[in-house]
């Protein structure tokens, strides 16, 4: 099976696998800039660069390393704990104050980029984390050069100088920078969440249309004929008449039911067997004759989650024949063709014009079937019927099942 026919699942973790790597890209350019601007700083337009006592210069190389460490290797690709990449986030904290504090506290060549493992925790992680670390950032930075007032530190006092004025644009902009992505909206964890709830919200529009509108439209074709016959005074309505409402009012509160009380059931069977039962319910309900062949041989590789989407695409098209064809015969066709699995619902009814704007249940049917990596298609003209194709690439012979 190929990981297009592996179903959403698989496509999203690509999807956000790829958005993870384009944050890295990003933060890693930040890293190196800032890291680089420091260094340039200390080391070139320094007067006498020789004077510097050896911890500092040893402690650059230290972040230095652990700066091509982050962006070589991305610990998010190896850890997926948050906890573990939390733990991280914090050391490099550490270890990158040790150095702006090193190197002059609020005068460091490194204080923008003692911002790195916050915004990397802003884009990455959660708000606590975020807010965590750049709260711990401009505390220790600041409160160094407080404790220097009593002499412990040779640093500045935080009283001299413009020293206020930097300790406040310095915890201000490390605030901002942990609020900034999660205000924005370009947090990772917050985005997936995003894209979970809208996902869920079209799948439950999906459900509802695939199955209750599907049922109530069968239901107002038994009702319209019913009132036809009485209105034609064919006879009056017959036990098969009520039976036939009763039972499509039965279907639809059990779909009801089962919708809101467990997830969506993945189909069981043969696939053959599944689009069977499918055309033979649609065909008893809507006393429409429908002729079905399989012609594609084997039973396809198939996974549960394609099954579902192009049993609903099957069901759509067949109820979309119902409602709007006025077709005297519907004919559904499985065959394989070219490397890819085919599935057609076809009717005689009394089609559309070319460009006519597409209806909830087709614009479902695409998405569909760009979920599973099919190709729809539709062919119709006025008084020359309607078919819909779906076309699924199969795996080779003797690939991945």
């Amino acid at each position: 099976m190929t990981a297009l026919q592996q179903g959403s699942p698989s496509r999203r973790h690509r999807l956000w696998g790829l958005y993870r790597l384009r944050l890295y890209q990003a933060l890693s350019m930040f890293r190196f800039f800032a890291f680089a601007l420091g260094v340039g700083v200390l080391f070139i337009l320094e007067p006498s660069p020789k004077v510097l006592p050896s911890e500092p210069r040893l402690l650059t190389i230290l972040v230095g390393l652990v700066n091509a460490a982050r962006t070589v290797v991305p610990p998010y690709h190896l850890i997926r704990k948050e906890a573990v990449e939390a733990a991280l986030l914090a050391g490099e904290m550490a270890l990158v104050l040790a150095l702006v504090l090193d190197t002059g506290g609020l005068d460091s060549p490194f204080l923008v980029y003692s911002l790195a493992p916050v915004l990397s925790a802003a884009f990455l992680s959660s708000l606590w984390v975020a807010a965590g670390l750049g709260l711990l950032a401009s505390a220790v930075t600041v409160g160094a050069h407080a404790v220097a007032l009593g002499g412990v530190v040779p640093l500045p006092g935080l009283a001299s100088g413009n020293y206020p004025v930097f300790a406040i644009l310095y915890g201000t902009v490390a605030v901002l920078v942990a609020l900034l992505p999660f205000l924005t909206n370009l947090n990772l964890e917050r985005r997936q969440r995003a894209l979970a709830v809208a996902e869920e919200r079209r799948k439950i529009q999906w459900d509802l249309h695939d199955d209750v509108a599907q049922s109530l439209a069968f239901l107002s074709l038994k009702a319209q004929r019913a009132e036809q016959r009485l209105d034609q005074r064919r006879g009056p309505l017959t036990a098969r008449d009520v039976r036939d409402i009763a039972q499509g009012l039965q279907r639809a509160y059990l779909t009801v039911r089962d919708f809101l009380e467990v997830p969506e059931a993945t189909p069981s069977g043969s696939f053959h067997d599944a689009l069977l039962r499918v055309a033979g319910s649609w065909s008893q309900a809507t006393g429409l004759p429908l002729e079905f062949r399989d012609q594609a041989g084997s039973e396809p590789p198939l996974s549960p989650e394609v099954q579902r989407h192009l049993l609903q695409m099957a069901r759509e098209a067949l109820a979309n024949a119902a409602r709007h064809a006025r077709p005297a015969r519907v004919w559904v066709t499985v065959e394989r063709a070219e490397g890819a699995l085919l599935v057609r619902v076809r009717d005689d009814g009394r089609g559309m014009a070319p460009g006519q704007p597409w209806g909830l249940g087709l614009a479902g049917m695409r998405e569909r079937a760009a979920l599973i990596g099919a190709a729809l298609e539709v062919h119709s003209q006025p008084g020359q019927g309607t078919e819909v194709l779906v076309r699924l690439p199969l795996p080779p012979k003797g690939g991945p099942p």
